[in-house]
């Protein structure tokens, strides 16, 4: 299967969201204008309700829309990370093994541990450990 990389340009006037493959070549984007934005003197400006959000989110599904390359189908079993609320708590990467049981610092934005693991596990040639070996901070 042939990877790609997403770009998001999040300007003042629009937001853009281009599809590259890996030698660099934009395979397609998506660009969606920005509502007015409201300028309080000449330090701050403020965009309109969730303008910022909803234009990622239209911009998104444009380019994937257009986008004609590889797609891996969406279903059960192909998810690559699982969160887990109640009874218990934890997050777990399913190829690496790696997981953490504070599920709501994972939520905060504290996923370095998970970028660790993956960047090792991919210098190792991306091969699972068995069972046995999950790893937990």
């Amino acid at each position: 299967m042939k990877k790609y990389i997403i770009a998001i340009d999040g300007g003042t006037q629009s937001t853009k969201v281009s599809i590259f493959d890996t030698t660099g070549n934009e395979v397609c984007s998506h660009t969606v204008k920005l509502k007015p934005m409201h300028l309080y003197g000449e330090c701050f400006a403020e965009h309109p309700d969730d303008d910022l959000w909803d234009s990622l989110k239209e911009a998104c599904h444009g380019v994937f829309e257009k986008f004609q390359g590889d797609k891996k189908e969406i279903a059960w079993g192909s998810q690559i990370r699982s969160y887990v609320f109640q009874p218990y708590t934890m997050v777990k990467d399913h190829r690496t093994k790696f997981f953490v049981g504070n599920v709501h610092a994972v939520m905060d934005g504290d996923i370095d541990p998970f970028i660790e693991s993956y960047l090792r596990w991919k210098w190792k040639g991306g091969v699972a450990p068995a069972e046995a070996d999950d790893e937990e901070v």
